[in-house]
């Protein structure tokens, strides 16, 4: 029986040990959301979608601290945590820690977020305990970025820093693709050689540059007496670790308006950092540190620079907009002269029009009807039907002098006049239609009668049927304005001589008599000629159908 218990109780142990394990191996899972490498496979994805060449393959990676506070040059922090005591449970059985990355940037990462190219990580806390699981997100995702031939600059804050170094001498002698995994140029905010022999005194007990590391910098801030001034640590081909200590680099801070650092110094952490990358090599370069007063008195420069820069541009907005204001102006007033010069041209075309153009219309161009086995116009030709043939450029614009209708105003609906047999005869072919002969023309005229006018023998019974000597007025009139005959033709007698297609010896018939003729002329019978080239105010035209005349 004592060796049941003892073996249950064994096995209830085992259990709960199984358990506890597995607690905390599921309370540290990492969120492969928050994982760097996941970060930067999400940049070399965009890369490879949107077919960025390589030229541009450039990565800022930027490792940050929260707990490091707001002073990112400050060495004046307090001793590194150790970790909660479940983190060290878990590194003491090999399971790393759960690393507490924010999902809210800081005002380090907000620094970088106009690099298109800038990844950030950012942690809730480092700590040591965190350090083993860093190193390794920082190793993996330097090889996913070398391995998409990405050219790889670091910023990190504060001790993480050291941690990033770890990791790039993890990878000195790691070669893929022929080419060293490693990083262009490594910038270490708030980081000393002091700092990262305490930070791990076995580890840096010598700080020296990595090999697969171009250029390295720690930037800081140092007091002395009563002065704040920056340091910068430098390690390059030309130098191994050579302090430039109370100089700020002036030619580093952005144009943009600077921000007031906790530190007191106006600093710009993008400019300051990112500008830091490319500054080994070239000449002088070290050089142009200076100290804080001049610092600030450069500052005060660039300020009245930029003041100065910024009223020029103001001036200049000024001067364009006046510049606009003034175009707008006169083209304002250059249409409003144009209008008003056309509001003038039509009082003074109504006013010259005769008082006859102004009648009401009574019909329209276009209609045809049959009249005696052959289509007709029911209208004579108006002068707005003749303008189109005019503006399509297959008819010649007739004279607009005396009482011809051509180019008066308000006489659109009036009979065209003034025009030869040619022109009449090259509107009917534009508009798909012929000039009917004399044949057709009287027998359209007749409706089928055999008196001397399609309405009967009593010439008194005319005025209600055509314009002529005795009610015109002495000009023309709207089309349609009279009774139609019994084929529904319009001023088939009167208003204008219509042009047939009947000619001899170079004259051609005219038929129908006009506003200026007796009574006598607009009979069915009553015929009349005159040469192709012949032109009156009382002469005009109506088309037949196609087709060849008969």
């Amino acid at each position: 029986m004592p060796n049941r218990l003892a073996l249950a109780s064994l096995a209830g142990i085992v259990l709960l040990a199984a358990g506890f394990y597995l607690f905390l191996r599921g309370l540290g899972a990492p969120d492969p959301s928050d994982s760097l490498t996941n970060r930067i496979e999400a940049l070399v994805g965009k890369w490879s979608t949107g077919g960025v060449p390589l030229k541009d393959r450039v990565i800022t990676l930027v490792i940050g601290d929260s707990g490091a506070g707001e002073s990112v040059l400050s060495l004046s922090r307090p001793p590194l945590s150790e970790g909660s005591m479940l983190d060290k449970i878990r590194n003491i059985l090999g399971m790393g820690t759960r690393l507490r990355t924010l999902k809210e940037p800081t005002e380090f990462s907000k620094a970088f977020s106009r690099d298109p190219n800038a990844v950030t990580w950012v942690f809730e806390g480092f700590s040591r305990s965190d350090e083993k699981a860093v190193v390794e997100q920082v190793r993996k995702s330097l090889i996913k970025a070398h391995d998409a031939d990405a050219v790889i600059n670091i910023v990190a804050q504060g001790e993480i820093g050291g941690a990033v170094l770890k990791s790039l001498k993890s990878l000195e002698g790691e070669v893929r693709g022929g080419i060293r995994v490693g990083a262009n140029s490594l910038t270490l905010m708030g980081m000393s050689k002091g700092r990262l022999k305490s930070y791990d005194p076995a580890y840096f007990s010598t700080v020296k540059k990595p090999a697969n590391v171009g250029e390295w910098a720690n930037v800081y801030n140092s007091y002395g007496e009563g002065l704040e001034e920056s340091t910068m640590e430098v390690f390059s081909e030309k130098y191994d670790g050579k302090a430039f200590s109370g100089k700020i680099l002036i030619n580093l801070v952005s144009a943009a308006e600077p921000r007031m650092s906790s530190s007191g110094l106006f600093v710009r952490l993008d400019a300051f950092a990112l500008a830091i990358i490319g500054v080994f090599g070239r000449e002088g370069g070290l050089e142009q540190w200076c100290s804080q007063q001049e610092f600030l008195e450069e500052q005060k420069r660039l300020q009245e620079e930029r003041e100065a820069a910024k009223r020029k541009a103001e001036e200049e907005a000024r001067r364009l907009a006046e510049e606009e204001a003034r175009r707008k102006a006169e083209e304002e007033a250059r249409r409003r002269a144009e209008e008003e010069a056309r509001r003038r041209a039509e009082e003074d075309a109504k006013a010259r029009s005769p008082d006859y153009c102004r009648e009401r219309p009574a019909g329209r161009y276009g209609p045809m009807v049959s009249a005696g086995g052959v289509s007709m116009d029911k209208f004579e030709v108006t002068v707005e039907a003749y303008a189109e043939c005019v503006s399509a450029g297959a008819c010649e614009a007739p004279s607009g002098e005396g009482k011809c209708n051509w180019g008066k105003y308000g006489c659109e609906s009036h009979p065209i006049n003034c025009v030869s047999w040619h022109q009449a005869n090259a509107f009917c072919k534009w508009a798909g239609k012929r000039l009917p002969s004399e044949t057709e023309w009287e027998r359209a005229y007749r409706g089928g009668t055999k008196t001397e006018y399609f309405f009967g023998d009593d010439e008194s019974r005319l005025s209600a049927y055509a314009w002529y000597d005795k009610n015109s007025g002495e000009h023309t009139h709207v089309v349609g304005a009279k009774r139609p005959n019994q084929y529904g033709l319009y001023d088939i007698a009167g208003n204008v001589w219509e042009w047939t297609s009947t000619c001899e010896v170079g004259s051609c018939s005219i038929r129908g008599g006009s506003w200026d003729n007796f009574a006598d002329c607009c009979r069915a019978d009553f015929r009349n000629r005159n040469h192709r080239g012949f032109r009156t105010d009382g002469l005009g035209f109506r088309c037949a159908g196609g087709g060849a005349s008969r």
